[in-house]
């Protein structure tokens, strides 16, 4: 019987076939290999995304009386990322949080600051100026209008002084602290507001036509406008915080037209500034020591600055941390 054989089957072409298995094989390994490391060299190291924002503090006020900071917390609430503002409050020494209004359904707030008795909040909003008790009670709209800016409350004339365009005139106007027609108080100074502790007097952000830069100009209310200019070539002055002795302004702009929002501090004396930190948004302690910032660096709560020896700790959205900060003494 006659044995056979395909091509394959011979003795002859077995270990040929054999060495072009190999031969497929091998090539095939190499190609694997080298597409795997093509792919590992062209896989570049992404960067961590940053957390998602979930809300911040800001606009923060100081009590006259230094024991108790109002300010706005808003919170991302769903997945459809709209905010949920409220007005809060933290109490120095407890450091116990409160929320004090809390608005159905949102509402546009800025320019909080509070009445020289500490028992008033008052705050700018899309419907006008209005202000509440510190508890949350007797909400009571002061004046009504759009675009009515930076609120002040005089201790010594009892009167409510804000910015605004009101008809065919700009400048800072006035009105009681339960309402009323407003009257304009300087005409033409339009920015940035704030009334002295101690006297009948206002410092307000003024705007240099020409330039477009804006100066820091101070000076009484009764009925001549403010003369003395303390320093000029400031762009988007948006708070100002006045020292109790009349001594020094502290004020939140920038010196350059892009430049980063600071607070500064600036003499009276000399006209010398000096930078503080960059924020978004401070107010200044009673007893002129202390500010407290929003908006610093990657912090989305208050920060207590110590205007003497810098130091800094964060007063919300970090409980660790709340332990380092001072507490008011009854």
């Amino acid at each position: 019987m006659t044995e056979q054989r395909g091509l394959l089957g011979s003795p002859i072409a077995m270990p040929f076939c054999r060495i072009w298995i190999a031969r497929v094989v091998l090539r095939l390994g190499i190609a694997t290999c080298l597409a795997l490391a093509l792919l590992a060299c062209n896989d570049k190291p992404t960067k961590p995304k940053p957390p998602a924002y979930t809300g911040a503090d800001y606009i923060p006020a100081w009590s006259p009386d230094g024991k108790t900071i109002a300010y706005l917390s808003e919170d991302i609430i769903d997945s459809t990322g709209m905010p949920d503002l409220r007005i809060k409050t933290i109490d120095l020494g407890t450091h116990a949080e409160s929320t004090v209004w809390h608005p159905v359904g949102g509402i546009g707030m800025w320019d909080l600051t509070w009445s020289p008795d500490s028992r008033w909040l008052l705050f700018a909003f899309e419907g006008g100026i209005a202000k509440m008790l510190a508890n949350g009670d007797s909400l009571h709209l002061v004046v009504g209008g759009e675009f009515l800016y930076a609120p002040c409350w005089s201790p010594v004339t009892d009167t409510i002084y804000f910015t605004a365009r009101i008809g065919p005139n700009a400048g800072v106007f006035s009105v009681g602290p339960w309402g009323g027609d407003p009257t304009i108080a300087l005409e033409g100074l339009y920015g940035a507001v704030r009334c002295s502790s101690s006297s009948d007097s206002i410092i307000v952000s003024a705007s240099k036509p020409v330039s477009g830069s804006e100066c820091l100009v101070f000076g009484g209310l009764s009925g001549s406008p403010p003369t003395d200019t303390i320093i000029c070539n400031l762009y988007a002055v948006r708070l100002l915080r006045l020292g109790k002795a009349q001594d020094f302004v502290i004020f939140l702009g920038t010196i350059t037209i892009d430049g980063p929002y600071t607070i500064y501090f600036v003499s009276r004396l000399d006209g010398s500034a000096r930078r503080i930190i960059d924020g978004s948004a401070f107010d200044l302690s009673p007893d002129d020591s202390t500010l407290v910032v929003a908006g610093t660096g990657l912090s989305r709560g208050l920060v207590l600055v110590n205007l003497h020896s810098g130091e800094t700790c964060n007063l919300t959205r970090n409980s660790s941390s709340k332990d380092g900060c001072p507490k008011a003494t009854p």
